[in-house]
C-alpha cells in the first residue's frame, strides 16, 4: 500500500487563522468602501468588486472551520465547495484583468472595459459554480480524526489529480493567460498615455502580478509532494498563509490607491456634522416655536384687557 500526506486546508489554530483573517477582513472593508462610494460606477468597478468578493469567499471559508468545527466530511466537502468557489473566481478574475489590460492599453482609455463586463461577469459566475459543485462529488478534501480537520490526501508517488484540477490548472491557466496579454500590451505601454487613466492601468497591472505571486510557491511545493519529494512542514504552512494573503494584497492595492480609510472616516464625520446639523436644527426649530407660542400668548393677554 502506496504511503499517503495528509495536507491540511483547514487549519484549527489561531495563529494560522491570522492570514485569512486578515485577508477576510480587508477584503470586507473594500467591498463596503467600494459600494458606499458607489465606485461600481466606474469602468474597472465591476471587476474589483468581483476580485474581492472572489478573495472573501476564499479566505471566509477557513475562517468557518475555527470559528465552529464541525467534525464530518460533508462539513469539510461544504467548506471546499466555497473555497474553490472563491479561489477559482480569483484565477478567473485575474486572468481577466490582463485581458482588460491590453485591451485598455489599445484602446487608450477605460472605458473600453464596459464592452466586455458582461462576458467578463458571466464566465467569472459559471465557471467557479461550476468548479465548486463538482468538488461535492469528490474525496477533495476529507474530515481527518488525525488532524481534527479537514485535509486533502496526497498519494506518495502518485499523481495528485483532484489537485491538479481544483487548484493547479486554474492557477496555470491564470498565469499562462495573463502573461500572454502582458506580452501584448507590453509594447503599448511605454507610448503615450493618458495619465488620467494611469491609476486604472496600476490596477490593471498589479492584480495579476499578485496572483502570481502568491499562488505560484503553492503550486511548486504541492508538485513536489506529489512527486515524492520530502517538504517541511513549515514550508507546506508559509506557502498556504501566504496564498490566503492574495485577498489582503489586492484589498490594499485598491485602499492604497483609493485611500479607502480616509474616504470612510470623510463619510463617518459627514454623517455626524449631519446629524449635528439636524439636531441642532430641531432645536432651533423648537425655540422658535416656543418664542412664537409665548408672543401669540401675550398678544391674546394684551386684547383681553383692550376689551375689558
Amino acid at each position: 500500500m502506496s504511503e499517503s500526506v495528509e495536507v491540511i486546508y483547514f487549519p484549527t489554530q489561531f495563529t494560522l487563522m491570522i492570514c485569512p483573517l486578515i485577508s477576510t477582513l480587508s477584503t470586507f472593508i473594500v467591498l463596503v468602501a467600494c459600494f458606499i462610494s458607489k465606485n461600481y460606477k466606474n469602468p474597472l468597478g465591476p471587476m474589483i468588486i468581483g476580485i474581492n468578493i472572489a478573495d472573501f469567499l476564499f479566505c471566509f471559508a477557513k475562517v468557518v472551520v475555527w470559528l465552529n468545527p464541525m467534525k464530518t466530511d460533508l462539513f469539510c466537502k461544504i467548506l471546499q465547495a466555497i473555497s474553490t468557489l472563491g479561489l477559482t473566481a480569483s484565477m478567473v478574475w485575474g486572468a481577466l484583468f490582463g485581458h482588460a489590460l491590453q485591451a485598455v492599453v489599445k484602446a487608450k482609455k477605460a472605458d473600453i472595459v464596459r464592452r466586455y463586463l458582461v462576458y467578463y461577469l458571466i464566465f467569472s459566475i459559471t465557471v467557479p459554480l461550476a468548479m465548486a459543485l463538482s468538488t461535492l462529488t469528490t474525496n477533495y478534501v476529507e474530515y481527518s480524526s488525525t488532524a481534527d480537520t479537514c485535509v486533502h490526501t496526497v498519494k506518495v508517488g502518485g499523481y495528485d489529480y483532484l489537485y491538479t484540477i481544483y487548484a493547479g490548472i486554474p492557477v496555470l491557466l491564470s498565469c499562462i493567460l495573463s502573461a500572454v496579454w502582458y506580452v501584448i500590451a507590453a509594447q503599448e505601454i511605454r507610448k503615450t498615455w493618458d495619465q488620467s487613466s494611469t491609476l486604472d492601468l496600476l490596477f490593471l497591472v498589479v492584480y495579476p502580478a499578485i496572483l502570481l505571486i502568491c499562488w505560484m510557491p503553492n503550486v511548486v511545493v504541492n508538485i513536489c509532494i506529489a512527486l515524492g519529494a520530502s517538504v517541511s512542514p513549515t514550508v507546506v504552512t508559509v506557502c498556504q498563509g501566504f496564498c490566503q494573503l492574495q485577498g489582503f494584497f489586492d484589498a490594499l492595492v485598491y485602499g492604497k490607491s483609493r485611500n479607502v480609510i480616509q474616504k470612510l472616516r470623510m463619510l463617518v464625520c459627514r454623517k455626524r456634522l449631519l446629524n449635528n446639523d439636524d439636531n441642532a436644527g430641531r432645536e432651533s426649530r423648537s425655540v422658535t416655536q416656543q418664542i412664537n407660542q409665548e408672543m401669540t400668548r401675550t398678544d391674546t393677554l394684551d386684547t383681553m384687557e383692550d376689551e375689558l
